[in-house]
């Protein structure tokens, strides 16, 4: 007696079972599925495709599923940049990525942010001066550790005076903002730095 099995697969997306968000492609495999968002769209194709925007705290408020990592749009084409959807809410761009004491990292053009954070960079008050006439940030979240133990880690405060920090550090004003006032310490800032001012 001879015996023959035939398998079956089910293809997910002619048969409307997939799990694909409205606006992604979703690609049959054997046993499964993929999830894509339509060109011009990002997101990880299963909880969210949206349009790419201007700034990491657009897309962070269009949907709260996305992940690290995003590309933004500038000027109408695209810019890949690094999107930190996590820490303290989320919606922060990284624009610096530094070692103390390489002064190789030193970037002159906003568009280096396409390298962060697989590379060491560090933009220079022109290039986030180009940046903000580009971008509508107005917070800026500062993070550093020491092998010791020590983190700072703080925000601009969303105020005037957290705006004046803002202004110096994309060269829109030689004027030294007070630190007083100008800050917000983050949940697991330690440092003593921060605690003097605070």
């Amino acid at each position: 007696m001879l015996k023959i099995c035939l398998s079956t697969d089910v293809n997910e997306s002619v048969e409307g079972l997939h799990g694909c968000d409205r606006n992604a492609i979703c690609d049959n495999t054997v046993g499964s599925y993929n999830c894509t968002c339509r060109p011009g769209l990002i997101g990880d194709g299963r909880n969210s495709c949206i349009s790419t925007s201007y700034s990491c705290e657009e897309i962070r408020n269009a949907s709260s599923h996305l992940k690290d990592g995003i590309a933004l749009k500038n000027n109408g084409s695209l810019l890949k940049a690094y999107c930190d959807m996590t820490t303290e809410g989320g919606g922060w761009l990284l624009v610096s990525n530094v070692v103390v004491g390489n002064l190789s990292s030193l970037r002159y053009s906003y568009r280096e942010i396409s390298n962060c954070p697989n590379k060491s960079l560090l933009l220079t008050v022109d290039a986030m001066k180009e940046l903000r006439t580009h971008s509508s940030f107005t917070q800026l979240r500062f993070h550093c550790s020491k092998n010791k133990g020590r983190t700072f880690h703080l925000t601009t405060a969303a105020n005037s005076s957290g705006e004046a920090v803002v202004q110096y550090f994309s060269g829109q004003t030689d004027a030294n903002p007070k630190a007083c006032g100008s800050f917000v310490r983050m949940k697991d800032d330690n440092s003593k730095l921060a605690a003097d001012y605070n």
